[in-house]
């Protein structure tokens, strides 16, 4: 059989034939085995020899042990010799680097040849079950899908058919795929778990030690175990082996020791997994339990010699080079590792005290079961009506354990805080409000674990995320699509452009940032921002959602204004404006301002201005425009109906909409409505269009007020409304028209005569007494509130007493007592609504609707714009003033904040001690006493003199 030798330098050169070797490779060494990515259910292998430089396939049965059969349609050798790294195969393709990152495809099958990508350069490469080469290039900041689809034949180029771009990456980034998994190594201190198939993000797993001092590309490594419930982190810098819990994050256990490397995550006899490590200087094996790491094993006499031929499958199977020929046997029989704790059942009353200390006090058993025991006691509580000492017990031990990690600054903690923080809105319905706050203030000021020194800032407050994040070009398109929409749709680019300009004249000019000292901080309420899929069915329909009510996050439940008054709440609402609520903001804005434009000039502009077929169209845009918006109004109004009716804006959010519509069907059906119906719509339209900048902090806190104010007088304003009524019904008894006798006036003749036969009679009516009518008698009442009394200017105050009585008691009850009473009222609430969290609030409730009502589905799972972590940097300034205020117990706190000792190092500040405290107080009693004694000297001497006065004057005489 003769086989094709390929140029690897040339795709063109035509291949010459090479015989069939008698021998693998000739006989020559075997230097590296390359098994298939899912060897369990693609079993092939691949070998390669540098001395033959040729490439071997195998076909490999790992279900017989023994030597494995040569694939005789596959042997070729290379033109030259490769340094092969990193391979990957899967379905008879071979992928390799070589030569510093760049990149070799070899397929396999057929003939054999080189595969040309086009994009040939990559940090990390593999395949995925549904036949696609995933290939990532940090410093293109891509990730390139290529299709088996699409693979080319000889001599054609393999177009990438999608791909994703990378943001937010650091330049000593680390990608690592391993089957349909994706890690990210990021320098500010974590990795990140994607997943590939459906591009989503998974999980944050925090690293260990001294980051930033000690990260550089190519120190790490990562290995998973085969189930992909355990993951190895490996530092060759350091030496260390860390394992991490995949389920949830955490950080189980180190193992250091230099020059250890991770070889291959091996299941022992009993079933339980290890991971075996090699020590390439002393040629010595240690088999680690991952959970126990101290307790490792030397096992250098049970293993095969060289490691880098050794691959272990699922079913236990390992593939090995022996004899110079491919071959399978069983998994290394392996020590016993100790159980880990079984899952229990959901039935709290099982559980005992002991049982769930244990449970706590273990890191791994913990972070398994932690979040179940807590929402076990939650459905106990709820189940019950209230809750029994095991259920406080639990719940406080669990956030006492939390409360134990966070002091000790023992970092590991992040991993548990989803925890709590997923449970806060329960805990607190469930009557124990004292504890959730007590946890959110104890944890309102966290440095981030990765902050080790202050840096430069201009804001006062800048909040981002860490995470990178993957956008795929069709999102790149459609905002493109979006934004030229915007500049078209309208003639207003001049105005865009004019704006643009002033905007960048205020930037340039006019707004002078200077650049102050910041630390950074982390909100410590993880998947607070972050809607959870585990409740997702899986026949989810999206019109489900949309008709019926949307799932809030935790997010969305904070609705009072004390929450926001700590920087933690603070930072969230800045995150989420600037990530997606501005955009979409200013969008729902735009569209209202086309439908504002639209009705305003169809009812506004005269005939001889405007034809009636383009007022027609501009009926039908408006029709069509608000309807669009008024089904936004309705999902909230059906989310929740209570809310949406106590909201004065809300209600003029739907006038605004639905009396254009109706005014615009008017107009189309019966030509020209009421006056008062196109005026009204148009008050509400221009009211709306106001209401839009309250987002804007200089308008916003004027808004906050306006409303908050409203809401808080509203009962006395009902008060007033009924005083208003009870003195109109009382004057429109007492002073309409019932007398038969009515005015009457005599007719004049030409010649100057008064003619009596002819008489004039003057018919009572609003105009002449406001108060024969109940509507305009509470007209004239609400006037006497101005101070016009007009409307009583026909009667005589003294011919009418009972009229004086009334109007002397409305004055002084009313204008006088009430009035000023109003206004002392007012006064009050605007000092209340007077703060900037009352703004925050407003803007929360506005990024809450976009969230739950304006976004889709899948919008609502962007990692970018829901991510697990966000960090906030802050002035040092401010963060001396808050350690001193609280140091200093100036603090409205009931429960102190945990400051870090780092933190007080960033900042500055000596931590106050007890004994600093005795110290001063001994002090202060010191230095009163020298006082007293000073005070009794003095008077001592004053005493002297005065004796030795009356002693000289008494010798004189």
């Amino acid at each position: 059989m003769s086989k094709k030798d390929i140029n690897g330098s040339s795709p063109e050169k035509i291949p010459s034939f090479f015989d069939f070797p008698t021998q693998p490779h000739n006989g020559k060494k075997i230097d590296e085995l390359i098994v298939s990515q899912y060897v369990d259910d693609d079993p092939y292998a691949v070998t390669y020899s540098k001395e033959d430089n040729s490439i071997h396939g195998w076909l490999v049965n790992i279900e017989e042990n023994g030597q494995q059969r040569p694939d005789v349609n596959v042997y070729f050798k290379l033109d030259a010799p490769y340094d092969i790294i990193s391979p990957v195969l899967y379905k008879k393709i071979l992928v390799f680097y070589y030569n510093n990152y760049f990149l070799k495809v070899i397929d396999l099958s057929g003939e054999g040849q080189f595969l040309q990508l086009e994009y040939d350069w990559g940090n990390s490469v593999g395949f995925l079950p549904n036949d696609n080469l995933i290939v990532v290039s940090s410093e293109r900041h891509h990730i390139y899908r290529y299709s088996f689809i699409h693979k080319p034949t000889y001599k054609n180029l393999w177009k990438c058919y999608q791909a994703h771009d990378i943001k937010r990456m650091c330049g000593r980034d680390e990608w690592f795929i391993y089957q349909t998994k994706l890690f990210h190594i990021n320098c500010k201190g974590f990795v990140a778990q994607w997943n590939l198939l459906k591009m989503t993000f998974e999980m944050q797993y925090n690293l260990v030690g001294d980051v930033n001092n000690h990260y550089d590309r190519g120190h790490y490594g990562i290995m998973i175990n085969k189930n992909q419930t355990s993951l190895a982190l490996y530092n060759r810098y350091s030496g260390s082996v860390d394992i991490y819990l995949m389920e949830t994050g955490i950080h189980v256990s180190r193992y250091v020791a230099e020059n250890y490397i991770p070889v291959e995550f091996v299941t022992s006899k009993d079933g339980s997994e290890g991971l075996l490590i090699f020590n390439d200087d002393y040629r010595q094996y240690r088999f680690l339990d991952p959970f126990h790491p101290s307790e490792e094993v030397d096992i250098s006499t049970c293993v095969i010699e060289n490691p880098k031929n050794i691959l272990t499958t699922k079913s236990n199977k390992k593939l090995y080079i022996k004899e110079n020929n491919v071959w399978v046997t069983d998994g290394l029989i392996l020590p016993t590792l100790p159980a880990n704790l079984e899952n229990f059942d959901n039935d709290f009353s099982k559980l005992d005290k002991e049982l769930i200390l244990s449970i706590i006090n273990d890191p791994v058993e913990f972070s398994k079961y932690g979040s179940k025991i807590l929402q076990m006691a939650i459905n106990e509580i709820s189940s019950v009506g209230n809750s029994n000492e095991m259920c406080k017990y639990a719940i406080q031990l669990v956030f006492d354990k939390i409360i134990e990690l966070i002091e000790t600054e023992n970092y590991h903690y992040m991993a548990l805080l989803p925890i709590i923080s997923l449970k806060l809105p329960e805990l607190y319905d469930h009557h124990y409000s004292s504890l959730v706050m007590k946890y959110i203030l104890f944890t309102s000021i966290l440095l981030d674990p990765y902050c080790l020194s202050v840096k430069n800032s201009t804001t006062s407050l800048y909040t981002y995320s860490k995470m990178a994040y993957f956008k795929t070009m069709a999102e790149s398109l459609v905002l493109l699509l979006v934004l030229l929409f915007f500049v078209i749709s309208i003639p207003y680019i001049i105005l865009v452009i004019f704006t643009l300009f002033i905007w960048f004249l205020y930037k340039k000019f006019i707004l002078i940032r200077e650049e102050t000292l910041a630390v950074s901080f982390i909100v410590p309420f993880p998947q607070i921002c972050k809607y959870q899929d585990k409740d997702k069915d899986k026949d989810y329909n999206p019109w489900n959602e949309m008709l019926c009510k949307p799932k809030s996050i935790l997010f969305c439940n904070i609705d009072s204004n004390n929450f926001y008054q700590w920087w933690n709440f603070a930072a969230i609402i800045d995150f989420k404006w600037k990530t997606f609520g501005m955009l979409y903001y200013f969008l729902i804005w735009f569209f209202y301002t086309i439908f504002f434009i639209c009705f305003a000039l169809a009812t506004t502009l005269d005939q001889n201005l405007i034809s009636n077929f383009n007022r027609k169209i501009l009926f039908i845009f408006s029709i069509l425009l608000g309807l669009i918006h008024l089904s936004f109004e309705i999902r909230q109004f059906l989310w929740k109906s209570r809310i949406y009716v106590r909201d004065p804006c809300n209600l003029f959010d739907l006038g605004a909409y639905s009396l254009p519509i109706i005014t615009s069907i008017y107009w189309l059906i019966n030509e020209k409505p009421p006056l008062w119906i196109i005026a009204f719509s148009n008050l509400l339209l221009n009211f709306k269009f106001m209401l839009f900048f309250r987002v804007f902090q200089s308008f916003g806190k004027y808004f906050a007020i306006i409303i908050g104010v409203a809401k808080e007088v509203f009962p006395f304003l009902i008060v007033l409304f009924l005083i208003i009524i009870g003195f109109a019904h009382a004057f429109f008894i007492l002073l309409r028209s019932i007398d038969p006798d009515l005015t009457k006036y005599n007719s004049i003749n030409s010649d100057g005569v008064i003619n009596s036969a002819y008489t004039l009679v003057q018919i009572p009516d609003s105009n002449t007494n406001m108060f024969n009518k109940f509507s305009t008698s509470l007209l004239a009442i609400y006037l006497f509130l101005t101070g016009d009394s007009g409307s009583l200017s026909s009667w005589s105050y003294v011919e009418q007493p009972t009229m004086t009585l009334l109007f002397f008691l409305f004055t002084f009850s009313t204008v006088i007592y009430l009035m000023n009473l109003f206004v002392g009222l007012l006064n009050m609430a605007i000092v209340n609504y007077n703060k900037h969290e009352e703004f925050l609030l407003l803007k929360a409730q506005i990024i809450m609707e976009i969230e739950l009502f304006y976004m889709s589905y899948s919008q609502r799972r962007h990692d970018k714009w829901f991510p697990d972590w966000i960090y906030y940097d802050m002035p040092v300034d401010e963060v001396r003033k808050l350690i001193n205020a609280i140091d200093d117990h100036r603090t409205e706190f009931h429960s102190l904040p945990f400051i870090s000792k780092r933190l007080r190092e960033l900042v500055g500040i000596i931590e106050p001690t007890v004994k600093d405290y005795h110290e001063l107080k001994q002090a202060n009693s010191e230095l009163k006493q020298a006082n007293n004694e000073l005070k009794q000297q003095i008077k001592d001497i004053q005493e002297l003199l005065n004796n030795l006065v009356k002693n000289l004057n008494a010798s004189n005489k």
